[in-house]
């Protein structure tokens, strides 16, 4: 009982509050345009006690009809704006009593009355009995012009002001003047847009049409749509574009009848001829046309007429007399030089009347095939350069201009040089080296020769004179300057010829049993060379392979191969020759190097390394046994032949150089055992394999180790010579992949 008896209370307490203070203020119909959207202006107030409840939570809420259809609610976002029927969109602030409101896309022809509901999350829920009736149409009212007429004097300021229903703020219409006669500025108003425009009044204003054209933007699924007022503006002005009719071309002597022209409003109402006589001016007609008789001298005449508002003079009207073409001449503009590549127009000036009907233009006395008064050359080059007239005719006659030099300059170019004597010049001859270039101005000359990257300066005439070497490589260029730029020719070389020369390198070597023999030869053209042996030219065999190589710089080699020669060793000659002669070189095979296994040097080389080792090694033999109780001489090897052999793993492949030699010593010695000792030395060996050094093992500590060594002991009935040729042999094999030694 106690809870219904409050909320009695409360219920009273509200509806007395809602019929004390709650009000709202909306206009009682609005019009709207279809497709477009709707204001409607609102604002309300609440009992002082239910401000507070004034706050965030508050929605605006519009319903529809007498059934009270709600059709927008602010209080919707997001994705739930869909459920709205009437997109919209709250304007004012509910906390301040603001609840205008806008509504978007209304359909046509629409006619409902609207009510508004406050609907706040806590007690504060109200709906306002006041009702607002929106109507939609499919047009509005044309925009209205103030003043709706207009007379005015020419010059007198205007003000044109044009207003336009506004039924939607966020797409208010936009105001255009037809024709724009001055500055404009569109404002807008609670309920209305308007367009004001400022200009002068002008005699060319008289007549004119002046629209105010409205456009209104729809929404989606709607067309623009525009509306349009007008007004016909009158102005008063004097006489303007005051002329006088031209008669057209007469011939001097001829009566013409000249017409005065006007425009004015009111209309002329006096007219005034004048005769212009140098810088007076004589009466001659009071009426709108004028007879006269027209000659050279007097041929300018002028109107002047007047109304109300003010009076005007024509121009001078010249009246035309025919002549033929008179001071014909070529004129052309320019501040400098005519340079190569620009644009040069020449203009045929004359003075005659009729005009001119045809020009034609000579280079020096020839027809030009273009034809006009002006002949335009466009990149202008040394072609153009010559004299130049024009002809100008008319009906009554033709005059031919004096004529003018068009000289083009332009900067060097086609430079290259010349040798004399041509072609390839004989070793320590003398050559001139003639530049030629075309220029104008004319060029200076300077000559170059170029080496190894680097240039230097030989000469500073047209001409260069020096004398040929073989064998060079100096290359030269001349460089054309003058002062508009510079030109060079291509570089080159002299080819200077020379007879065959062998050089000095050639020669033999005797390897073991058979010869090489090397013959190099130079010479421009580049030689030939042939074999003779005993006499008699040789050719590639199997027998006596030749191999020959050309080398570059007019140097060719030839290499021959010699086996199984018998001890009386026939002549071997190499016959170089070319055009310009021949050279030849006998070969002296018996004095050659010999690339083999020297006995005598073995038996020295082997004694000499003997003796060293038995130095060295028989201390540390010695010490050696005697710490370890062995004897120091083992008796077994006497009357044998004994070989230790140091073995080399993954040994590589020895890269034999040029000179090296194998040096085999030898040396008898009285006692029973013989030591033979052989070093087999090489420029380039890789490292020996890694591991300590066993016993009867010998391993070389310098950075040259041989990549065997071999001890042999050998009594005096053992088989040295077998030992000896074995070693020779693989001597041979390293010394047959070498083709050149003298390279």
């Amino acid at each position: 009982m106690i809870l219904v008896g409050r909320v009695f209370y409360v219920s009273v307490l509200l509806q007395v509050s809602f019929c004390q203070e709650f009000d709202i203020s909306t206009p009682q119909s609005v019009e709207g345009l279809s497709g477009s959207c709707v204001a409607i202006p609102c604002n309300f107030s609440v009992p002082s006690i239910w401000n507070k409840n004034l706050d965030e939570s508050c929605r605006a809420i519009w319903r529809r009809g007498w059934r009270r259809t709600q059709v927008f609610d602010s209080g919707l976002i997001g994705e739930n704006v869909k459920q709205n029927i009437i997109q919209g969109q709250l304007m004012g602030n509910l906390r301040e009593g603001a609840c205008t409101v806008i509504f978007l896309n209304l359909p046509s022809n629409s006619y409902d009355d609207y009510y508004f509901r406050l609907q706040c999350d806590n007690p504060l829920k109200y709906n306002f009995p006041a009702w607002v009736r929106v109507t939609t149409q499919v047009s509005l009212p044309r925009p209205t012009i103030t003043p709706s007429t207009l007379q005015v004097e020419e010059g007198t300021p205007v003000t044109l002001s044009c207003s336009a229903v506004s039924p939607c703020p966020i797409l208010p219409p936009v105001l255009t003047w037809t024709p724009g006669l001055g500055d404009s500025e569109n404002t807008p108003t609670a309920k209305h847009v308007i367009s004001v425009m400022n200009f002068n009044a002008s005699y060319l204003h008289n007549g004119q049409k002046v629209s105010c054209t409205a456009l209104y933007s729809r929404q989606a699924g709607y067309n623009n749509i525009f509306f349009e007022k007008s007004l016909t503006v009158h102005v008063f002005y004097s006489p303007q574009n005051t002329s006088v009719g031209n008669p057209g071309p007469v011939i001097e002597g001829s009566s013409v009848t000249l017409t005065c022209s006007t425009n004015a409003n009111p209309a002329v109402d006096d007219y005034t001829w004048y005769r212009v006589d140098g810088e007076e001016a004589a009466e001659v007609g009071s009426e709108k046309t004028l007879s006269v008789k027209v000659t050279e001298a007097d041929n300018q005449f002028f109107c002047r007429v007047s109304n109300k508002y003010g009076s005007q003079n024509s121009s001078i009207a010249q009246i035309d007399i025919l002549f033929f073409p008179k001071e014909t001449a070529v004129v052309f503009e320019l501040s400098g030089p005519i340079l190569e590549g620009s644009s040069v127009s020449l203009l045929c000036r004359t003075r005659s009347n009729p005009p001119v009907t045809n020009y034609t233009w000579y280079k020096d006395d020839y027809v030009v095939q273009e034809a006009g008064p002006v002949l335009s050359i466009d990149r202008i080059d040394p072609s153009y350069s010559g004299s130049y007239q024009c002809m100008a005719r008319n009906d009554l006659g033709e005059e031919t201009s004096a004529k003018i030099q068009l000289n083009v300059q332009y900067s060097p170019k086609n430079t290259s040089f010349s040798a004399d004597p041509p072609g390839p010049v004989l070793d320590g001859s003398s050559v001139t080296l003639t530049c030629t270039t075309a220029a104008n101005p004319a060029a200076n000359f300077t000559w170059y020769r170029a080496s190894g990257g680097e240039k230097e300066v030989v000469g500073s005439e047209q001409d260069f004179t020096f004398n040929v070497t073989k064998l060079s490589e100096d290359q030269y260029y001349c460089e054309a300057l003058n002062i508009h730029g510079a030109d060079y020719s291509e570089a080159a070389s002299i080819d200077v010829i020379f007879p065959p020369e062998i050089l000095p390198s050639s020669g033999c070597l005797k390897i073991l049993s058979w010869f090489r023999c090397y013959c190099k030869s130079q010479g421009n053209p580049l030689p030939s060379l042939v074999w003779e042996l005993a006499g008699e030219p040789v050719n590639h065999s199997a027998e006596i392979p030749i191999r020959e190589v050309t080398m570059g710089q007019g140097t060719i080699r030839s290499l021959i191969s010699l086996y199984h020669l018998n001890e009386d060793m026939p002549t071997l000659v190499c016959l170089s020759s070319n055009s310009l002669g021949s050279d030849s070189l006998a070969f002296n095979v018996s004095s050659s190097d010999t690339l083999g296994l020297h006995f005598v040097s073995l038996l020295i080389g082997s004694g000499a390394g003997a003796l060293g080792m038995m130095v060295v090694c028989i201390p540390l033999v010695y010490l050696g046994r005697k710490r370890k109780g062995i004897p120091l001489f083992n008796k077994k090897l006497t009357g044998s032949a004994e070989c230790v052999v140091t073995k080399v793993v993954n040994s590589a492949p020895v890269d034999v150089k040029n000179g090296n030699k194998v040096t085999v010593e030898e040396e008898e010695f009285q006692d029973k055992d013989v030591l033979v000792y052989v070093n087999v030395d090489f420029d380039k060996l890789r490292s020996a394999s890694e591991g300590e050094v066993r016993e009867r093992e010998i391993r070389g500590l310098a950075s040259k180790t041989a990549e065997y060594a071999e001890i042999c002991l050998c009594s005096r009935g053992g088989n040295y010579k077998e030992a000896k040729e074995e070693l020779a042999d693989t001597h041979l094999e390293q010394e047959h992949s070498i083709d050149d030694p003298t390279e």
